[in-house]
């Protein structure tokens, strides 16, 4: 008999997740859970956070694994990324709109930013899969980074949003993605940054495999 427990949870938000994959390539929950831990973060916390951001419609699966009976989602690997900068934000206390606002940033992509893109017509799905890809042909120094932003008109709202940015030490240049304003009225206030080099090594290195 299978607990509940081992189910993933359903998605949250307005995704359609079909029945079968089109490849069973993808990474499991259980998988997702192993590249996340760390001490302090064991892999049974860490499928917690993942299915929390699944319920959250923050972790977008593309299929089933079909051969499982209990039918797990599958998840790109560029979804272990976005639960990884997640979960530095929840670290900092940083829950809520700020991780919307990365799921905005690494899983939806800008049309005007996509099309700067050398060849956007073969870019991955998202930002997060366009750096996956990056770096795993030797391509370095990412970054993430998250604002706050505040409404000068009316009540004086705040609000966040992200962007993913790549900085050419040889050009001293940076490019990426850009930050999404909500209007003129609304000024930066202040900016959490992450590098993701060290995250995306640790998120892609060699596992124990278990049995």
């Amino acid at each position: 008999m299978t607990s509940t427990q081992d189910r993933d949870p359903e998605i949250g938000g307005a995704f359609y997740v079909p029945a079968e994959a089109p490849d069973q390539l993808g990474v499991t929950t259980e998988q997702a859970a192993r590249a996340l831990a760390h001490p302090g973060f064991d892999a049974k916390q860490a499928t917690a956070f993942f299915r929390n951001r699944v319920t959250a419609g923050h972790l977008i699966p593309y299929g089933r694994m079909t051969s499982d009976k209990r039918r797990p989602y599958l998840f790109r690997t560029d979804q272990v990324l976005v639960a990884a900068v997640q979960h530095r934000l929840a670290e900092c206390g940083l829950t809520g709109d700020p991780m919307h606002a990365a799921f905005l940033a690494l899983n939806a992509w800008d049309a005007d930013d996509k099309a700067k893109l050398p060849n956007p017509t073969h870019a991955p799905q998202r930002p997060a899969g366009h750096v996956m890809r990056l770096y795993l042909t030797g391509v370095r120094n990412f970054g993430f980074e998250l604002i706050t932003l505040r409404n000068t008109a009316g009540r004086g709202d705040v609000a966040f949003s992200a962007r993913v940015r790549r900085f050419d030490p040889e050009t001293g240049n940076a490019d990426g993605t850009s930050f999404r304003l909500p209007g003129p009225s609304w000024e930066r206030r202040s900016i959490w940054a992450t590098d993701l080099d060290p995250i995306l090594a640790y998120i892609t290195r060699e596992k124990p495999v278990v049995n």
